[in-house]
């Protein structure tokens, strides 16, 4: 079993977040996880096989579906001073701080600061940033609540390439 589908399994099975389970369900489907599933504990999310998302400056690991055609959990891994320029998905986004400190910010609010614990839910088709401001790497728990689409865009919703969004200065500066 790879070591993504270990931390899948120990984090769906503890945190029943088991998949397709119907509430009338619930604990068959628990007992179900406690009898097939191999547990383990997450030790240290910085040594985890993350998977570079191009153009951007962050990498990802998927422990619970494919994020891109349904709901899904995974890490997302952000160097020091990495950004996540404007963009929005259609389903909510909520994620936890692990490691590093961020700055989240949702287009028409005040930037929000998350330490290591700290938690934020993003409502679906909002537009969002965010930035690892610490000086070691962030790594967020995310849950997407269906198919994890990705759209870059401006201050005026405008849709833009990875390329594009990344290269705006009041992105990648410190201006924010």
């Amino acid at each position: 079993m790879t070591y993504a589908k270990r931390i899948m399994v120990a984090l769906v099975c503890s945190a029943g977040l088991w998949s397709g389970a119907a509430l009338a369900e619930h604990h068959e489907a628990k007992k179900d996880c406690a009898e097939k599933a191999e547990v383990l504990t997450i030790l240290d999310p910085t040594k985890a096989d993350f998977i570079k998302m191009e153009g951007t400056s962050f990498s990802n690991l998927s422990l619970r579906g494919d994020i891109s055609k349904e709901a899904g959990t995974f890490l997302s891994h952000t160097a020091p001073g990495g950004v996540a320029p404007w963009h929005w998905h259609t389903p909510i986004e909520e994620f936890a701080v692990l490691t590093g400190d961020v700055v989240v910010q949702v287009q028409g609010s005040d930037p929000v600061a998350l330490s290591p614990g700290g938690y934020s839910q993003v409502p679906a088709g909002a537009t969002h940033r965010f930035r690892c401001v610490s000086e070691e790497a962030c790594i967020l728990f995310t849950v997407g609540a269906g198919a994890y689409d990705l759209h870059w865009v401006d201050e005026e919703r405008n849709e833009l390439t990875s390329e594009e969004a990344f290269a705006r200065p009041d992105e990648v500066g410190e201006t924010w």
